[in-house]
C-alpha cells in the first residue's frame, strides 16, 4: 500500500518575518495558512530535526504531517505522509496508517496548489513512497 508523497523542487524561498533558521519557515507558514483556509486543523509548524520544518494536520478522520526541508541553496524536499504508519506488529494486530492514501493524494495537490502558484518555485518532481527522479511526476497522481 502506497504511504507517502514526496516532491522535490527548486526556487529561493523568501525570507520568514520570524524564523531564519532552518530555511523554508516561509514555505511551511504559507502551505499551512492554505491548510487552514481549505477548512483542515492544522497543529502550530514546529522545527523538523534542525533541518527543515513540519505541522501536522487533520480532516476528519486523516491525520497528516507535512515537512519541507531544504536540499541545497534554493532545492526543497517535501514529504505528504500519514501522521502514524504502524509497524509490522502493529498491522499484525489490524492497525492502519493515521491517513488512506487517498487523503495524502488529497493534501498533497492542496501542497502543490500553493507552491506552485509561486512563480519562484518550479521544477516539482512527485513520487509515492521513495525519492522523486527526474522521471518522477510533476505534480502529484493518485495512488497506484
Amino acid at each position: 500500500m502506497s504511504v507517502s508523497l514526496n516532491a522535490t523542487f527548486t526556487g529561493a524561498a523568501p525570507s520568514d518575518p520570524e524564523f531564519d533558521h532552518p530555511a523554508g519557515a516561509s514555505i511551511v507558514r504559507a502551505v499551512r495558512d492554505a491548510v487552514m483556509t481549505e477548512g483542515w486543523v492544522a497543529e502550530e509548524f514546529d522545527n523538523w530535526r534542525d533541518a527543515g520544518w513540519s505541522f501536522r494536520c487533520s480532516n476528519g478522520p486523516a491525520r497528516l504531517e507535512f515537512v519541507v526541508s531544504a536540499v541545497g541553496e534554493n532545492d526543497w524536499l517535501v514529504q505528504v505522509a500519514p501522521d502514524a504508519v504502524p509497524g509490522r506488529l502493529g498491522r499484525a494486530f489490524g492497525k492502519h496508517p493515521s491517513a488512506s492514501p487517498d487523503a495524502v493524494f488529497g493534501l498533497s495537490r492542496l501542497v502543490h496548489r500553493v507552491l506552485s502558484k509561486e512563480t519562484q518555485y518550479h521544477g516539482f518532481r512527485w513520487r509515492w513512497d521513495g525519492p522523486p527522479r527526474s522521471d518522477s511526476d510533476q505534480e502529484p497522481v493518485p495512488a497506484p
